[in-house]
């Protein structure tokens, strides 16, 4: 996609010069659009097992700080499942504002691992970095999804695979919410049986997590999120980071 001289920053409506890619308004880091055509999507390697490997091999040799995590994930997530009906009115956004950038941390981690770079256990918490736009949408996004399973149950099932990527746009790409979601959604339609056998698989994962115990989902968790941010890496590409050098 060629830069549109008129395109706008979808954090605070900035126009943006083409090829600019910080927002002279906010600071905001834009993504390029090519990055997320359609024909690189179809042009990727789709590797279910693969993905599922690599993800196993980044959390195998850090597995003390995802486990340590993960411990803290789920008290913080049932926690908030419980106190939400504490709070009137908005009580109900609770468990999703508080464990969309929680979760999100293994994403974080995960990136920090494939560029290269060693791990403290207060990378887990850079979801928070994002809070606003994580928060935001995964409330749009769950509202959507069960919007759409209560209708017809096939949309909500086809977004909930859809937006397979759009936690890892919006902490890699920085795209805002809805952006992140649009990206997520187009890229999986090209292949959507595709994408919906790698969350099946993932949500497998999980149920032998739980079969384990629960204490397996220590375990299961991170790891299903590493292969995410795998097939992220795969079909988008990481984002180029001065900072952090791209793996």
């Amino acid at each position: 996609m060629i830069d549109d001289p008129m395109r706008k920053c979808p954090r605070c409506n900035v126009a943006i010069a083409p090829g600019v890619t910080t927002c002279p308004g906010c600071s905001n880091v834009l993504a390029r659009e090519a990055n997320f055509e359609a024909d690189r999507a179809s042009n990727a390697a789709i590797d279910i097992g693969a993905w599922l490997t690599e993800g196993w091999q980044l959390f195998a040799p850090n597995a003390g700080p995802f486990v340590a995590f993960s411990v803290v994930a789920v008290v913080v997530s049932v926690a908030a499942t419980m106190a939400f009906d504490q709070i009137p009115y908005v009580g109900w956004l609770l468990p999703t504002v508080v464990t969309a950038p929680l979760f999100a941390g293994y994403l974080v981690a995960a990136f920090k691992l494939m560029r290269g770079q060693e791990i403290a256990f207060g990378d887990f918490f850079g979801g928070f970095d994002y809070v606003v736009p994580l928060a935001v949408g995964g409330v749009i996004a769950s509202a959507l999804v069960t919007g759409g399973l209560l209708l017809l149950l096939v949309p909500g099932i086809y977004l909930a695979v859809g937006y397979t990527f759009m936690n890892a746009l919006i902490v890699d790409a920085k795209l805002d919410y809805w952006p992140a979601m649009e990206a997520s959604r187009r890229i999986v339609h090209q292949r959507w049986l595709s994408f919906a056998g790698f969350g099946a698989m993932l949500f497998l994962v999980n149920v032998v997590g739980v079969l384990a115990l629960g204490i397996g989902l220590l375990v299961s968790m991170p790891v299903t999120y590493c292969a995410v941010a795998v097939a992220y890496s795969r079909i988008f590409g990481l984002a180029d980071n001065a900072t952090q050098p791209r793996h």
